[in-house]
């Protein structure tokens, strides 16, 4: 999946920048996040699931420094359309990146890289 861009938060808020689905398999994903906490400690909520709200939630806490996060998810189900958004919040705000999506290989699949997935794709 290609780099998803988010709307920029407040001044002195936390930035999600990119979110990249780089790895895909039958059961598992792999997540890329580049985020900008804007110089405070924050905390960072990955929501995913068929649909929003009622899947799973990974959450963590993240230093003051520009990084990425990355997500190993497992034990999806084959062949099945998810959902994330990754929200990240300090004391000056919260910012999320855009929904993105991406779909779980069928059974029996190896792992494709995005890559991959995108010359299949074309």
């Amino acid at each position: 999946m290609p780099l998803r861009p988010a709307a920029p938060g407040p001044d002195g808020a936390p930035k999600v920048s990119s979110t990249r689905v780089s790895e895909v398999g039958a059961k598992f994903a792999t997540m890329t996040n580049r985020v900008d906490p804007a110089g405070r400690d924050s905390r960072y909520y990955l929501d995913f699931g068929p649909v929003l709200g009622e899947g799973q939630e990974l959450s963590g806490e993240i230093g003051p420094q520009p990084g990425e996060i990355e997500f190993h998810l497992e034990n999806l189900e084959p062949e099945t359309e998810y959902s994330y958004q990754l929200t990240v919040m300090n004391a000056n705000g919260t910012a999320e990146n855009a929904e993105g999506r991406f779909t779980t290989l069928p059974e029996g699949s190896r792992g494709m890289s995005f890559n991959q997935l995108r010359a299949q794709a074309l």
